[in-house]
Order: structure tokens, then sequence, then C-alpha cells
């Protein structure tokens, strides 16, 4: 509406920026507030003593009630419960928090980062998804490549690990539980399921195959209805393009066959190639086989069972009840 109204009667209107200057602040940060700010002439007013002794001097100087104008998002620490416009906390003084992109998703961010190319901190182009402060943020395990370089942050297919890299852990780290909890939490909101059935030898008919009925008796007893199922050969192009046929159409899709570690198991190549991925050696998993397999280390796997680790980027593993 602000913007309606000054484009209407030519007003050129430059909203004030607020800085809470942090002694522990990445200094390409630092940069790019500076540059943006000599980029679009705004009026920048910086407080030097941290975020809350500055918003009580910001609020003790101004007579009027103030909003401020957000980045928050569901999900972010602190959010809570907010939705696009928030009373400030009880600990905080009194203002209006107005949150734009509350309900955006990380994806919904960087589309409309990319579709306006705005300029953004030169971190995230190098493997950092989710800035905090030097001291408890790390680049995202889930954008190495191969050789060890980072893939900048609109590269991350996987959404949930967006915080992957914060509190200066990896691997087993909170975010990651995050991540898994949230996935769980997919699962049990949806509504139908598509099932993948991936075998050369299932449709010679060498061997009978009972996954699909077995699995419509088992969603029928959770009131999930079986909505597709789709018999593929082993093709990785056929199975990745059945993939995002379901995953379009259904809020869970089930994969069954072709994952073990021989050539022909194409499965999960097929799974990062829909979603625009790699497969890669699994940390997490790597730490849990020698156990699975009945040994004391790692280096005792063999190559068939390190073949086991090797799965999609970004991908959360979640263990059945009854799994060592």
């Amino acid at each position: 509406a602000s913007a309606k109204y000054c484009t209407e009667n030519q007003i050129l209107q430059r909203p004030p920026v607020v800085y809470f200057e942090d002694p522990k602040e990445f200094p390409e940060i630092e940069t790019h507030i500076d540059e943006t700010v000599e980029q679009f002439a705004f009026e920048i007013v910086r407080y030097p003593n941290g975020v809350k002794e500055g918003l009580v001097d910001l609020v003790d100087q101004n007579s009027r009630t103030l909003a401020f104008v957000l980045g928050t998002r569901q999900g972010d620490p602190n959010s809570g419960d907010q939705g696009s416009f928030a009373p400030s906390s009880s600990y905080m003084p009194p203002f209006m928090r107005v949150n734009p992109i509350i309900s955006w998703t990380y994806g919904q961010i960087w589309q409309f980062i990319n579709l306006h190319e705005i300029t953004v901190c030169p971190l995230y182009l190098k493997g950092y998804t989710s800035l905090g402060k030097v001291d408890n943020t790390e680049k995202n395990p889930a954008l190495r490549q191969a050789d060890g370089s980072y893939m900048a942050a609109s590269y991350l297919t996987n959404w949930s690990l967006e915080r992957l890299g914060r509190n200066g852990k990896t691997g087993d780290s909170s975010a990651t539980v995050s991540a898994v909890k949230e996935a769980v939490e997919r699962i049990k909101r949806a509504k139908n399921v598509g099932l993948v059935i991936v075998g050369d030898e299932v449709l010679l008919g060498k061997v009978s195959e009972e996954n699909s009925k077995y699995a419509v008796e088992e969603f029928r007893k959770r009131g999930m209805p079986l909505v597709r199922i789709a018999v593929v050969r082993d093709n990785e192009s056929e199975i990745a393009a059945e993939i995002l046929r379901q995953s379009d159409a259904c809020d869970m899709v089930i994969m069954s066959g072709g994952m073990g570690p021989t050539h022909d198991d194409v499965t999960l190549k097929a799974v990062a190639s829909a979603f625009h991925t790699i497969v890669e050696e699994n940390a997490q998993m790597m730490r849990v086989l020698p156990a699975i397999c009945n040994l004391t280390n790692s280096e005792l796997l063999s190559e068939s069972q390190r073949q086991s680790a090797m799965l999609p980027r970004g991908g959360d593993l979640m263990w059945s009840a009854d799994a060592k």
C-alpha cells in the first residue's frame, strides 16, 4: 500500500534501515550492508550495543509506535507462532513486527532472489545457507561436492537442511535431528501414497511382485489410499520420470527395488537425478554400517557393503523401530 501511494503521488520514500552491530559478525555481511546502503541510498541507523539494548534506545527516542519489517520465516529460531503481524516479545520494548515472508519456503526465497536478480551476500555463493555469527556458522555439508568445494545456497534441494551448518556442527547436529523430525511430521500429514516398484525381473515375470498387495493393505489400515502403483524397468531416466510424476500427484512416494550394490541397481541414482542432486557417501550411514554388518569399524567393510552408504545428497536417514 505504501509503495502504491508513493508511486501514484511521485514520492520517493526510502524507509530507514536499522542495523545492530555485533563483534562476531561476518566481515562479508558488514561489507554487503555497506554496499547495499550506498547502492540504494538508504538511511541507516547503527546501534553498536546489540539488539536488545539497541531496540530500547530506538524505541525511547521515538514518541510514536514503531514497526519493523523483518525477514522472519516459520521455523526460524524464536519465530514461535508469529503471523504477518506480531507484537514484540514480553522481554522487548513495545513495537510491531511485520513479517511479509513469514510463510515463504527456502525454495521460494531463492526463486524470488533469482527472478529479480537480487545481489546477495557472497557467503551464500560459497556454501552457506543460513547465516548466524562467525562462531556458530559453517558451510552447509549438504552442499559439499566430491572435490571438496561447495555449491551455492540456491542449489540446496532438501530445504529442511537449511540450518545444517548452524551451531558449528555437521553430521548428527541438532539441525539434522530437526530436519528428520520435520520429515516425519510431513509423512504423518500425508493423505495419499504412490508406489514405484523397480525391476526388470518383475516385468519379465521372473519373480512374483508382492509389495503392492502388502502396501495397499497396510496403508488402508492407516487411512492413506494408495493412489498410484507403477512397475518400472531398471532404467535411470524412466525411474526418475516416474518419481517426478508421482511426486506431483501424491503426498508421499515409496520406492521398492533396485537399491542394492550391483551395477543394475539404479534406483538411488534415479532419485538423485529426479531432484537434481548427486549420489555420494553418506557420513551418518558410514557410522552405523559397521554395527549393522556386525563389524567393529568401517575399515572392515567390503566394497559392496560400503556401496550401501552411497545415498542421494540431502536425504534424511530414518530408522525403523527394529533397526540396529
